[in-house]
Order: structure tokens, then sequence, then C-alpha cells
């Protein structure tokens, strides 16, 4: 759970109302360090075309409430996952920290 100034957000909310895009293929909702809410709503997409971040955040603000918003949102060749399948959201926010999804995507255009 992100708290949001008080708030909770189900990262799973979150990821279902941006899976329900057209082209994304995958979605990892992850809490991220705030210094005015306390944390916030980080994402991290990947699709079978390039997807402007704006889009899909004026998508999500069709389907969800303010404070369940991505902050950031950031698209990746593929969501990272683990050896068993599954996504871990406190791996995913440490490698965010780490600045390792700032990179730019392989073959995107420089």
């Amino acid at each position: 759970m992100i708290n949001v100034s008080g708030l909770n957000v189900y990262p799973k909310d979150v990821e279902d109302a941006v899976m329900a895009m057209p082209a994304i293929t995958d979605a990892v909702a992850f809490r991220k360090n705030d210094r005015f809410a306390g944390e916030r709503v980080a994402l991290l997409f990947s699709a079978d075309v390039p997807v402007a971040p704006q889009a899909v955040r004026e998508w999500c603000s069709r389907q969800l409430a303010g404070h369940q918003l991505p902050m950031e949102i950031l698209q990746v060749d593929a969501v990272p996952r683990q050896a068993n399948g599954k996504i871990s959201r406190r791996d995913v926010a440490a490698r965010h920290l780490a600045g390792e999804f700032n990179r730019p995507m392989a073959g995107a255009a420089s």
C-alpha cells in the first residue's frame, strides 16, 4: 500500500487502470518518497509502441482519484520480474531510486 498524504493507494488499482489502456503490455505501480505528501505513486510500464507519459496520466485521470495518479511515469522495454515471474515492488523501487530506469530504452530515438 502507498500512503499519499494519509490516503491509501493500492498499487493493483493503479496497475489495473493502466493495463486497460490500449498498447500497454505490463505495468507496476510502486511507492516513491515525497517530501510533501510522504509518498507518491510511481509507475513503470511496457508497451508495444512508444506511449507518452502524459497520455498514460490522462487515461488514469479518467479512472482514478487524484491521489492515486502516478506522479512519475516511465516506459521501459520490460517490467523487471523475479526468476519466478513475479514483480517485487520493493526491488523496482530500489532500482528506480538507484537511477536504473532513467536511461533511454533500447531502440528509443536519442
